[in-house]
């Protein structure tokens, strides 16, 4: 999907999983690891990422 996409030359911004600042750091360091294989599969097709899970974590304890 992500490659026909690119390949339309589409504008199309695929965002990463949503965050919740309550997850703890076992969780934490899951869904990191999912967004940058998220990230690394969006750079490679040329199509903008924008990672919510660390843009929007509000809970420092969790994102230091």
């Amino acid at each position: 999907m992500m490659r026909e996409f690119a390949e339309r030359r589409r504008k199309v911004a695929v965002c990463g999983i949503i965050p919740r600042y309550d997850v703890g750091p076992a969780m934490f360091k899951k869904m990191s690891v999912v967004n940058q294989q998220v990230e690394a599969l969006t750079r490679q097709e040329g199509m903008y990422f924008f990672d919510l899970w660390h843009h929007f974590c509000s809970d420092n304890f969790v994102c230091s």
